[in-house]
């Protein structure tokens, strides 16, 4: 299943993801892709099976800027051996065994996309027909928008724990804060009450010889 970029009724998240995108993705295309989306597009030129204009699936390998080659040794996975795919000298999956298991060194230009076919469409990549640009991106296959909705989803929970953090740091200063006016309030009242004391002490001495001195009279 694809899934439009557009909002739709019941998919508020993923209503904000599509929003998101739209305002960052070049003009053309509603669609910000990264690398390890699983997104649609339309093949750029006809190559063999893969239809000029036809939509398949596949998953973003690299973007604008990076090198993309096959590495020199192959790897084990479930038994099978795969040769390897490096994006900037670093491993970046295995290359299925449907379509191209060589080709030459591709980097990849601004606004440009190397992708790896899924699904059925395997053999319809960026192995058979180069980059394909941001413009020819339609959607996001349902595994994109889950992630998608994932990677927003896991940033809000991210900024929900910090907001309670710095909240809780807050509420614990006012508290020391208060406490703090409480215990010198209490001093200050002590303070007073022995001023009030010692000003009544120093006054007993005169009142006495002001009544010895009226007796002696």
């Amino acid at each position: 299943m694809i899934f439009p970029t557009a909002c739709f009724v019941g998919a508020t998240l993923a209503c904000a993801v599509a929003a998101m995108a739209a305002s960052q993705a070049p003009v053309g295309t509603s669609v910000l892709a990264h690398r390890g989306d699983s997104v649609a597009y339309l093949v750029p030129s006809q190559v063999g099976s893969c239809g000029l204009g036809q939509v398949v699936t596949g998953r973003v390998v690299a973007s604008g800027g990076s090198v993309v080659r096959v590495g020199a040794k192959q790897i084990t996975l479930g038994g099978e051996r795969f040769s390897q795919l490096l994006v900037n000298g670093e491993f970046a999956g295995a290359i299925p065994h449907l379509g191209a298991q060589s080709f030459s060194p591709v980097r990849v230009d601004p606004h440009q996309f190397f992708i790896l076919g899924t699904g059925g469409s395997r053999a319809c990549d960026s192995r058979a027909f180069g980059t394909v640009a941001a413009s020819s991106l339609v959607g996001y296959t349902q595994t994109g928008m889950a992630q998608r909705v994932g990677a927003v989803q896991r940033r809000l929970d991210d900024r929900i724990t910090a907001e309670k953090y710095v909240a809780g740091v807050y509420l614990l200063f006012v508290a020391f804060f208060f406490g703090y006016l409480l215990i010198h309030a209490g001093k200050l009242s002590r303070l007073q009450r022995d001023v009030a004391a010692l000003g009544a002490l120093a006054e007993e001495p005169l009142l006495a010889n002001d009544a010895g001195e009226r007796r002696t009279t």
